[in-house]
Order: structure tokens, then C-alpha cells, then sequence
């Protein structure tokens, strides 16, 4: 099984305003009127302008709030007045109040390739800072509530090597995983069955496409078309494969058309290889025919093969090996309508023991078609 999940959208934030937010606390002018020195947490001096609102640990102060404190009620900043590392954080991407530790649960976790602007470095339990530009070479430059001698909000470029210890997060995140995606083969067709998840604050549109090895208009096999509610998972979406062929193949799912005002995308495909044993020929079968899964499955030594007809027919039930040859014969001849079981021990033709692999049970019924079920024998 594969499984694919997709993210879009954040909480209704944009990046513009995440940055514009870190500016405010950077570029905050004030005036101290109470003096706060520390030898290791940085001073303050009463009659002494600042720019960027003072640190203080565990301080969630809102900037006209901060002022308000220092300038009227004249409190110490960095003791009774200020902003910590992820208070700033958590106001700036406008979510309730978060620490260091807890900022990952709503955030997605991404490569240093894939910062952009208001993304974050994090080092949980321990310090956050904002990021504005990451370019591969040259400083990082960030928005950090910082303690020490600065003790303020501050908008510096700073080697990478500050943050070696520190993890990416994103807010926004398109990211495709193998986690929410099944594949099955039967009568010519490979299925793909999906879901998407819209992390945004709006509804979704896109173009949910399925590619065969390569991204070109020639590899596409189908494309759906999705709108996804906010903060809801899509309907159960459903690709096709009509042509598909043995062998080892890629399938390639990505979001297109996704309007870049409603979502973000860091990562919009995601790869997933498959190995397409055996295809079964034949249109499937009409209703009221049907192959009940194989019990059970996996299984060690026999298995149960069952299959339903609703008039009395022609029937040719055998089992193939992952090439596509004929390993046994399990039924064959003119069956009536209704249910019929019948009991595979794991052997060949000539009696052998089949080795450990995976097996497919076919059923032919004539003038109409048929269908394949796979199975596993673990011996």
C-alpha cells in the first residue's frame, strides 16, 4: 500500500503580513524610564531610546502593550515588560501562543532547501528565530526575540552556523507523502485512490494528475479536478491507469493549478514506485460477478479462493505466479449461479511447493471477462 497526503494553504496568513508583524517588533521605538541592569541579561537605562521590543522570558507582550508598559506605567523592560523567542513567533504567524517545543505540532517540518520567508529555525526547549531570506550561500537573515546583551527583537544576517543545531518548520506546506494513497491493479487497470488535506482558512482548487514515470503531456494517464474545503479532508479521489503494462514503473502524483493566494507549495509531487507484475486482460466483469478477496492474506500454507456468478456460466479459476504464468489450475468448467469456494495448498501443477512470493488468483468467465486478486504466501 501506498499513501499519499497532501497539505495546502496555512491559517489564513500570508507570508507579507508574517514579515510585516516582525518589523513592527523590530523596529519598535521606545523610551526607558525605569532602569533594569543585569550583568548577564542584558541593560536598560532609564532616559535611553531603543529600538526593538525588549526580551523577556516568558513575556508575550503585544507591542502597543510593551509601550504602554514602559513608557506609562514605567515598568523594567526584560523584567516586567517584553517578548520572548517564540511569543514572537506565535504572534507573528498569528496562532495562539506557542513555545519552543510545541511550535512543531503546528508547523510541517522541511529541508534548509526549502526555507522562504517566514518560515522558522527552531532548536525546541531551547530558541526560535524568523526567517526573512535563506540564501545556499552567503548569511541567513532572520527576526529573533534575543536574549544576552541585546535583549531585544532584532533584524540581523547571521552565519548558518549559529543555527547548525536548529530544524526548519513552515506554516505553509503543499507536501505530498507516501501515507494516504492506495494502488491496485485489476483487468487492465491501475487505480490510484487519494485524499487531500486542506490545511488553509478557504476553500482549495487545483488538478490532482497522475503521470507514469515521467512529467510530460505524453506520460499523463488522468487528471482530476478538486476543490477541498478548509480544514478538511478531500473526498475519496480516484485516478486511472487504463493502459497499464508489467514491469517497474514510477507513478508520479502532483498538484496543478493550485492558485499561489491559497496555498504555498514547498513540495508538489510525490514519487512512488511500483512493480506492476501482472495485468489481467479482459473488460473486468459485469455486475453480480464478483472475486472476494483471498482468506487469508498473507498466508502460510493453504488459502481460500471464492468467487460469485449470477447465471450459470463457464468458469476458469487459476492461480498465476508475479510473471504472469499459470502456477495451478484451481477450477474449471460450467458453475451455477451463486457463491462457489475452493481450497489453493500452496502447490504447482505436478504437486510442488511453490516458494514464498506473491501469487495472483484470476477468474475468467467466458464471453464476459474477468479479474485478479493478489495474495502473499509466507511460508
Amino acid at each position: 500500500m501506498w499513501v499519499l497526503v497532501l497539505w495546502a494553504a496555512s491559517y489564513g496568513v500570508t507570508r507579507e503580513a508574517i514579515l510585516d508583524t516582525a518589523r513592527v517588533y523590530a523596529e519598535l521605538e521606545w523610551t526607558c524610564y525605569n532602569t533594569f541592569t543585569s550583568a548577564s541579561r542584558g541593560n536598560f537605562y532609564a532616559g535611553r531610546k531603543y529600538v526593538g521590543e525588549a526580551y523577556k522570558f516568558g513575556g508575550d507582550d503585544h507591542w502597543s502593550t510593551f509601550l504602554y508598559k514602559v513608557e506609562v506605567l514605567k515598568l523594567k523592560p526584560r523584567e516586567q515588560a517584553g517578548i520572548d523567542c517564540s511569543a514572537f513567533v506565535s504572534r507573528c504567524w498569528q496562532v495562539e501562543r506557542h513555545v519552543t517545543a510545541t511550535l512543531p505540532n503546528i508547523s510541517h517540518l522541511i529541508t534548509q532547501l526549502q526555507l522562504k520567508p517566514g518560515d522558522i529555525l527552531n532548536k525546541p526547549n531551547s530558541h526560535v528565530v524568523l526567517v526573512e531570506s535563506a540564501p545556499r550561500a552567503g548569511p541567513v537573515v532572520v527576526f529573533e526575540s534575543v536574549g544576552g546583551s541585546i535583549a531585544r527583537v532584532v533584524h540581523r544576517a547571521t552565519s548558518w552556523s549559529r543555527y547548525q543545531w536548529y530544524k526548519p518548520y513552515t506554516l505553509f506546506n503543499v507536501g505530498l507523502k507516501p501515507e494516504r494513497v492506495s494502488i491496485s491493479d485489476s483487468a487492465g487497470v491501475v487505480r490510484v485512490k487519494a485524499y487531500i488535506w486542506n490545511d488553509g482558512g478557504k476553500p482549495m482548487t487545483c488538478e490532482l494528475a497522475l503521470y507514469v514515470d515521467e512529467v510530460s503531456e505524453e506520460s499523463r494517464a488522468d487528471q482530476v479536478p478538486v476543490t477541498v474545503q478548509p480544514r478538511r479532508w478531500s473526498d475519496e479521489i480516484v485516478l486511472g491507469w487504463p493502459d497499464a503494462s508489467p514491469g517497474e514503473h514510477t507513478l508520479i502524483l502532483r498538484l496543478e493549478d493550485l492558485s499561489q493566494d491559497e496555498s504555498d507549495t514547498t513540495d508538489n509531487e510525490v514519487r512512488v514506485p511500483v512493480s506492476i507484475a501482472y495485468v489481467a486482460e479482459g473488460p473486468g466483469l459485469p455486475e453480480g460477478c464478483s472475486l472476494p478477496p483471498p482468506y487469508p492474506n498473507p498466508f502460510n500454507s493453504s488459502v481460500v479462493l471464492r468467487f460469485r456468478i449470477p447465471k450459470p456460466s463457464h468458469v476458469h479459476l487459476e492461480v498465476l505466479d508475479s510473471e504472469g504464468r499459470s502456477v495451478r489450475t484451481v477450477a474449471r468448467g460450467v458453475f451455477p449461479a451463486g457463491e462457489h469456494g475452493f481450497l489453493w495448498d500452496g502447490r504447482d501443477e505436478g504437486g510442488r511447493k511453490v516458494a514464498s512470493g506473491v501469487y495472483f488468483c484470476r477468474l475468467r468467465v467466458r464471453g464476459e471477462g474477468s479479474l485478479v486478486r493478489r495474495m502473499a504466501l509466507v511460508r
